[in-house]
């Protein structure tokens, strides 16, 4: 009974890695079978732990509904939900609402799933067959034209526009109040 009063003093001060040969030692040879059953159990528990501490979390926003294509997002239908740090650590996917509200949706986000990076888009600035201005700015000239957007985009984005005067082509960048910048070749 001292060998396993002793023995219990050891398991409660051990660490993983030198585990066995401490396990070895406080039972003096009372039984290779029980220490390495005793060593696996030991394994197991600091595996275990390490494991659940792994688990302690992170948070990301999650959408409260199933939010479809085209669909607007507002802080009304996110929610925080807690990952593991394990999965927080994969990347691709949105940490924070503030960076989510305002944003489009792409795909379909499926309600209590995390929001993928490439899922969301910004709003377009500029629809399809939309009526916009060009604007063109070198140094003191600049010229004022109407056009035709050709395609949907957002600010930032270049697109290419059909002059409503002259029939032609011409590309910009547009800007977030609409207009098209249009830049020199």
């Amino acid at each position: 009974m001292k060998w396993l009063a002793r023995w219990l003093r050891v398991f409660a001060s051990m660490t993983f890695l030198p585990a066995k040969k401490q396990l070895f030692r406080a039972l003096k040879g009372r039984g290779k079978i029980l220490a390495y059953l005793l060593g696996s159990m030991t394994a197991t528990l600091v595996v275990s732990s390490a494991f659940m501490s792994a688990r302690a979390a992170g948070t990301m926003p999650v959408p409260t509904v199933t939010i479809y294509p085209g669909d607007g997002i507002s802080a009304q239908l996110l929610r925080e939900r807690r990952f593991s740090d394990r999965f927080m650590a994969l990347g691709g996917y949105f940490h924070d609402n503030h960076k989510l509200v305002g944003k489009v949706a792409r795909r379909t986000l499926v309600r209590g799933k995390p929001i993928p990076l490439s899922s969301v888009r910004a709003p377009f600035a500029v629809r399809n067959g939309q009526l916009v201005t060009l604007l063109y700015q070198s140094g003191a000239l600049s010229i004022v034209a109407k056009a035709v957007s050709l395609k949907s985009a957002a600010a930032g984005e270049y697109i290419a526009t059909r002059n409503v005067d002259t029939g032609r082509t011409v590309s910009g960048m547009v800007q977030p109040d609409g207009s098209i910048l249009v830049l020199r070749k």
